[in-house]
């Protein structure tokens, strides 16, 4: 098995402390995150025709219950992959660009 990054391995605990509170946590905890879910209100459609501030609120409130089903449910190998190409994207940390002062 290859050793994964710390950022893998801090989404993969991130996502067993999700899965501790909301599922192994028994009814109680499957209880919330239903209600959290529910008022996220992930099944309708987060436009109000001619009100951007009300459909930015509703999309908001969507990307959190998207984050709780991510943190949830998205699969160890998914989240390998997807820190995988973030970590090829981003620029090498600590190296010098042309004109740039290492100093600021």
């Amino acid at each position: 098995m290859a050793v994964l990054s710390k950022f893998a391995n801090f989404l993969i605990g991130k996502k067993q402390d999700y899965r501790q509170v909301f599922v192994h946590s028994g009814r109680a905890g499957g209880r919330v995150l239903n209600d959290l879910l529910r008022e996220c209100q992930m099944e309708r459609d987060p436009t109000v025709a001619g009100d951007p501030l009300s459909t930015g609120v509703n999309i908001g409130r969507q990307l959190v219950g998207k984050v709780l089903q991510n943190n949830l449910y998205l699969p160890d190998e998914e989240i390998i992959r997807r820190t995988s190409v973030i970590e090829q994207e981003k620029p090498d940390v600590g190296q010098e660009t042309e004109g740039e002062d290492a100093n600021l």
